[in-house]
């Protein structure tokens, strides 16, 4: 059981963890590349629209604020790095990111 507000942290920020290496998973194959064309006969899962992964990072970012724990750039890297200007900034005005947060997400 836990006793005190440090455990409590503790469990709050491993959960962070776990959150996003779980949502990471599910959006797995999140690129700025169109889909190739699949054979007919191989039904293979497309991968999801950014919007499609956004839907699935919110609760990241609430998770951090009720918690108090730093936000997550996880997801804003990734699209930084798939080139997606559009999804980037509604995410990140969506969950009111700091200006200045974002600005050292497109710098690195």
């Amino acid at each position: 059981m836990l006793s005190h507000f440090g455990d409590v942290r503790t469990l709050a920020r491993r959960t962070k963890v776990e959150l996003e290496l779980a949502t990471t998973k599910l959006v797995k194959g999140l690129t700025a590349d169109p889909p190739q064309p699949q054979q007919k006969d191989k039904a293979a899962p497309a991968a999801p629209t950014a919007l499609e992964a956004a839907k699935l990072w919110d609760l990241v970012p609430r998770f951090c604020r009720v918690h108090g724990l730093p936000l997550s750039k996880t997801f804003l890297q990734q699209l930084a790095a798939a080139n997606d200007p559009f999804m980037f900034l509604f995410f990140a005005q969506s969950h009111q990111y700091p200006a200045t947060f974002l600005l050292h997400i497109i710098e690195d």
